[in-house]
């Protein structure tokens, strides 16, 4: 598409890859936390995954939401207004953030359970849907193709791929409560709410 729309979609994506280091902070920081529920009881850590997802779910819709609303202010007070395209790619793509969060909680329970081979499989699933959009949508939507075509693969990456395997589709339930009601965290969870 050229340089004019490589150096838009470059723009748009600067802000978001800032915070991509946030969940990982947090998964370090909570995970001697999730070890110990893990130990205690296998309801204790089922609550405290849970916990772990809303958190993570939170914090993810904290920056997505205002980044997204306020994205062509964002451009233009960062880059100018000769980058005020990259302003509607931007409020797209920040969205990518919400699975990313999502999946490097996952990540930890994957860890934790010595299911490490699979998250190799659900990035190539990732991968592809990356693949095939981006042939689809660039040639037509340009840049804005491009933000697309990553929601999309991070989506399937990180959410929908955990219904997709046995052994970790409690997992998706988990992290599709946790993006329904993110604001039911609480210091002491209750093991009788049903999570």
């Amino acid at each position: 598409m050229g340089d004019s729309a490589l150096g838009i979609y470059a723009a748009a994506i600067r802000i978001p890859e800032a915070a991509t280091f946030l969940p990982m902070v947090l998964a370090s920081s909570l995970l001697p936390s999730l070890l110990r529920s893990r130990a205690e009881s296998p309801r204790i850590y089922e609550v405290a995954l849970q916990r772990f997802f809303r958190i993570n779910t939170l914090l993810a819709f904290s920056i997505c939401l205002p980044v997204s609303l306020a994205a062509p202010w964002l451009i233009r007070i960062l880059y100018g207004p000769a980058y005020s395209d990259a302003g509607p790619v931007l409020a797209v793509y920040v969205w990518s953030l919400l699975f990313v969060f999502l999946g490097v909680a996952r990540g930890q329970h994957l860890l934790n359970e010595l299911l490490t081979r699979l998250p190799l499989w659900f990035s190539g699933c990732g991968l592809a849907v990356n693949l095939l959009g981006c042939f689809l949508l660039i040639p037509r939507f340009g840049a804005m193709g491009a933000a697309v075509a990553t929601v999309l693969s991070a989506f399937v990456s990180a959410f929908l791929s955990s219904f997709m395997h046995p052994k970790t589709r409690t997992l998706g339930r988990q992290q599709w409560l946790a993006m329904l009601t993110p604001w039911r965290i609480r210091a002491a969870a209750s093991l009788s709410d049903g999570v």
